[in-house]
C-alpha cells in the first residue's frame, strides 16, 4: 500500500503540472525566508586553458553549472533548478544542458527560455525533460565554440537520465561529467524509476572512466555522504580524509565539487560493491561469497545498496539520540562528541566506534550581479 502511494505521489510530483505548481511554490518560500540572492555556498570559479566551469549554488543544496568557452565567449549551462541567481550572471547562453526531468534540476528551463529567446535545451529521449526543445541519444556529441558535449544514458534515477561528458583535451585538462543525481561525491541517487541493477550499470559506466575525470555532482550532499562512509567503514583512512576536507571546506561555505572518478573508487562505497573490504564492514561478505549459492553481479548489488541504506538508517539512529540528549541536557558541550547506544539490525557491523560532530549551520551566502569575462 505504502509503495503504491507513493508511486502515484512521485508520478503527479515528477510528470504534471503539479510538480511544477509545488516546485514554484518552494521557491517563492524559499527566497522568502532567505531572499532572492541566497546561496548555499560561495561561487568558486575553476579556471582551466580557455575553460571555466563555476558550480552555481541554487535551491536548497542543489548545484547548476556555467560552462565557458573563454576564448570565444561561449556559454552553456547544465541543470538550472532555479533561474534565478543564473539570469543576473550577465551571459548569454547557448544551451542548457538538463541530466533529468525533476524540477530541481530542470524547473529553471522555461524562465530562461523566455529570458533567451532562442535558446536551446538539450534532454535525454527517454525523460521527457520539461521545456526541453531538443532531445539526444546515448553517445550523441554536441559542440559549442570548443566545448565537445558527449551525452551518456545512465537509467535508474530516472527512465532517460545522462549524464553530461565535457572532453577536456581543447582545453590541456582532464574531462568532466555533469552527473546529476546519478553519482555524488560518496554515494548516488535513489533509484526511482528503475531497479538497482540498472542504476548500478550506470554507476559502472561512470567507474570505467579514467581515473582523472572530474566529477561535477547535481548536489551538495558531500558531508552527509562521508560521514555514511566513514560510519561504514571507520578505517578507511581516504574517507576519513575527504570527510575532514569537507568539513573545512563547508565551515568556509566553498563547495566540495569537483572529485575525481579516481578519488570516488577510493571512499564511494556504491563504487566499491566488490571490494572486500567494504563487504566485511557491512557484514556480508561469507554471504556473497558462498560457493553454495554463488551471488550473481545483480544480486551483489541488490543486496549490498539494501546494507548500505541500512547503515545510513542506523546512522541517522545515532544523530537522532546525540541530539535528544543535548535537548534534554545530557550531552556534551557543542562541538564534542559522546557514545551513543543504539539499535543493532541485521548485517550493520556492530562494534564500530562512532563520533559525530555537530555544529551550526553556515549562514547563506548573498550575492551581487555577476559578471564573466
Amino acid at each position: 500500500m505504502g509503495s503504491c502511494v507513493f508511486k502515484a505521489g512521485y508520478t503527479l510530483y515528477a510528470d504534471t503540472c503539479i510538480g511544477r505548481c509545488i516546485h514554484n511554490r518552494f521557491i517563492a518560500n524559499f527566497q522568502k525566508q532567505f531572499g532572492e540572492n541566497a546561496m548555499h555556498s560561495k561561487l568558486t570559479p575553476f579556471v582551466f586553458q580557455g575553460l571555466l566551469i563555476l558550480p552555481v549554488p541554487v535551491l536548497v543544496n542543489n548545484y547548476a553549472y556555467l560552462i565557458a568557452d573563454l576564448s570565444e565567449h561561449i556559454f552553456v549551462l547544465v541543470d538550472v533548478g532555479d533561474a534565478t541567481i543564473v539570469k543576473r550572471m550577465n551571459v548569454q547562453p547557448e544551451a542548457v544542458l538538463t541530466t533529468h526531468k525533476h524540477w530541481d534540476h530542470s524547473g529553471g528551463n522555461r524562465q530562461m527560455r523566455s529570458t533567451f529567446p532562442g535558446l536551446k535545451v538539450y534532454g535525454g529521449t527517454l525523460d521527457h525533460v520539461p521545456d526541453c526543445t531538443h532531445t539526444v541519444d546515448d553517445g550523441q556529441e554536441l559542440r559549442f565554440g570548443q566545448l565537445k558535449f558527449t551525452a551518456m544514458w545512465t537509467p535508474g534515477h530516472t527512465k532517460g537520465h545522462t549524464v553530461w561528458r565535457l572532453h577536456g583535451s581543447d582545453f590541456g585538462c582532464a574531462d568532466s561529467v555533469f552527473t546529476g543525481d546519478l553519482l555524488m561525491l560518496a554515494g548516488c541517487g535513489a533509484a526511482f524509476e528503475g531497479p538497482v541493477r540498472q542504476l548500478n550499470a550506470s554507476l559502472n559506466k561512470m567507474k570505467d572512466l579514467p581515473d582523472d575525470t572530474m566529477v561535477w555532482p547535481g548536489h551538495e550532499l558531500a558531508l552527509e555522504n562521508l560521514e555514511l562512509a566513514v560510519f561504514i567503514e571507520p578505517e578507511n583512512i581516504k574517507a576519513l580524509l575527504k570527510l575532514v576536507w569537507a568539513f573545512n571546506r563547508r565551515e568556509a561555505k566553498f563547495c566540495t565539487c569537483p572529485s575525481t572518478i579516481g578519488e570516488e573508487k577510493g571512499y564511494n562505497p556504491f563504487l566499491r560493491i566488490n571490494d572486500h573490504q567494504l563487504l566485511r564492514a557491512l557484514g556480508i561478505f561469507e554471504r556473497t561469497q558462498c560457493p553454495n549459492h554463488p551471488m550473481t553481479q545483480d544480486q551483489i548489488a541488490e543486496f549490498c545498496f539494501d546494507m548500505i541504506v541500512a547503515h545510513a538508517v542506523k546512522m541517522n539512529q545515532v544523530k537522532k539520540a546525540l541530539r535528544q540528549n543535548a535537548e534534554q541536557g545530557m550531552g556534551q558541550d557543542e562541538g564534542t562528541s559522546q557514545p551513543v547506544a543504539v539499535e543493532d539490525r541485521d548485517g550493520a557491523r556492530p562494534g564500530a566506534a562512532v563520533t559525530v560532530t555537530f555544529s551550526p549551520g553556515p549562514e547563506r551566502e548573498k550575492i551581487t550581479e555577476t559578471t564573466v569575462a
